[in-house]
């Protein structure tokens, strides 16, 4: 159903490589290339069919992600942030989605998952106010979903437009130099009801009160699908730097460098594999209608951080590999050194939960007996 998105987007792959230099020389992704994006249908892959998306697959979805990153990192994670944040709105209580999407589908958003924001409730609305660091792509949206916390400690989604909040000029980072520049800051901004989502993350808070979406897509957990967006990017830059390496060797590697490029290859599509493999056990539980094990939840979480490590690792061992040539010319704007600091300030930026990540799931996998390769019971997990 949306395989003619990713030939639209493969379409645009070399304009997007010729343009990744300027992209971080600018310290941004220009308005055409978001334009371009948008005119592929990749940014509307995710939004409801109601108003004018496709409703597609997320593999596919994840796929278009890796295969613009693989041109230009800070592309990849711009159109990441402004792909996924459709699938956000889309499980916000319809008159919020009515709101954003009513007069305009081919709307702009982007979004932050860090709850760097205090809301308020005050009769009958909210109020908004933070600071969100380094927004990818917020300086091509008409609207933001941005994360906070409540009086009551639960941390909420909340949907606010543009002229309700400023954009701020960051340093710029190692990498991802052209999307991670920006800060939203939101002062005093008041939000009906509607525009909240709590995410019921306070031990005392109430159950979801939204009911299940008849869509399978929307029914899938929310830091999931996040996540394999912007894991996806981060697997595309490792790609790009692999390719990348392979255009630059020149002479016959030796035997230990060799088997460096083989282990970085395989770290590469380990990640991939183990990507897809979740998000394909995802959906078969959702569109089955059953509730997704905790057990793939742990695995799932564990292995979008382990991914973002692999392709950290694969590119670093193909720079040492390279050489000179890695860093040729000597200012480092070549595309496999652009590619390794894109991947490490990606590393940074989004550890995807970091060591609690992995330690949690071997919590699950030491407890009681452990968990069986071939029977992923749950049952005996307790909630943490």
């Amino acid at each position: 159903m949306s395989e003619h998105v990713l030939d639209a987007v493969r379409d645009l792959i070399p304009d997007l490589r010729e343009r990744a230099e300027h992209a971080e020389k600018d310290l941004a992704v220009s308005g055409v290339t978001v334009k371009e994006l948008s005119q592929t249908g990749l940014l509307a892959l995710l939004r409801p069919h109601e108003f004018g998306g496709t409703e597609g697959e997320l593999v596919t979805f994840c796929t278009a992600i890796k295969e613009v990153a693989r041109a230009c990192g800070s592309t990849g994670l711009i159109t990441a942030a402004l792909a996924v944040t459709p699938w956000r709105v889309a499980i916000f209580p319809h008159k919020a989605q009515t709101e954003v999407w009513g007069e305009a589908f081919d709307t702009t958003m982007s979004s932050s998952v860090s709850p760097s924001g205090a809301i308020t409730a005050s009769s009958g609305k909210y109020t908004v106010n933070g600071r969100w660091k380094r927004v990818p792509g917020c300086e091509h949206a008409n609207w933001l979903v941005v994360r906070g916390t409540l009086a009551s400690g639960e941390d909420a989604d909340v949907l606010i437009a543009a002229g309700e909040y400023t954009v701020e000029t960051a340093e710029p980072l190692l990498g991802l130099r052209g999307a991670m520049t920006r800060d939203v800051v939101a002062h005093e901004v008041a939000v009906a009801a509607h525009r909240v989502r709590p995410l019921g993350t306070a031990p005392d808070s109430e159950p979801d009160t939204f009911p299940p979406s008849p869509v399978a897509l929307y029914r899938l957990p929310a830091d999931a699908v996040i996540e394999a967006a912007f894991t996806a990017a981060v697997i595309g830059m490792a790609e790009g730097a692999l390719a990348e390496y392979i255009n630059l060797t020149t002479t016959a590697p030796g035997a230990y460098q060799l088997a460096r490029v083989a282990a970085a290859a395989s770290d590469v599509d380990a990640a991939w594999l183990l990507l897809t493999r979740n998000i394909c056990d995802m959906v078969a539980h959702t569109i089955a209608r059953e509730e997704i094990p905790a057990e793939l939840l742990l695995r799932t979480h564990r292995d979008h951080h382990l991914a973002v490590e692999r392709a950290a690792a694969a590119t670093s061992a193909l720079v040492e590999s390279a050489g000179a040539a890695a860093t040729d010319p000597p200012d480092t704007t070549g595309p496999l050194a652009r590619q390794w600091r894109d991947v490490q300030a990606a590393r940074a930026l989004f550890p995807a939960g970091g060591t609690e990540t992995l330690a949690r799931y071997a919590r699950a996998v030491l407890s009681n007996g452990g968990l069986s390769f071939d029977n992923h019971t749950t049952e005996h997990l307790e909630e943490e």
